[in-house]
């Protein structure tokens, strides 16, 4: 229902410019939301250190997908580097 209900009532119809682009910013949102907390807290502390896998791991994917503007390829490259470091003995 929470999702259907504002379908029903806003389809057909058109939104403001303004709504619009705010609207396009929540996907970005929501995953930031979603990923921020996963990546900086470490038993429920921050962690910037050398030891925190998935913070450094997240940029160089990041890096990955700025440059082949590519979704899939930091997501497999990711989980590999993951893969590979615990292999290691890192993380």
């Amino acid at each position: 229902m929470p999702r259907f209900l504002p379908l029903a009532l806003l389809s057909g119809k058109n939104l403001h410019p303004l709504l619009k682009a705010w609207l396009t910013l929540v996907p970005a949102a929501v995953l930031s939301a979603i990923l921020v907390p996963s990546l900086l807290l470490q038993d429920g502390a921050f962690s910037f250190g050398a030891d925190n896998l998935f913070l450094w791991t997240s940029i160089i994917c990041f890096t990955v997908g700025w440059k082949f503007r590519s979704l899939s390829l930091p997501v497999i490259f990711g989980m590999l580097l993951v893969a590979l470091a615990r292999h290691f003995g890192l993380g």
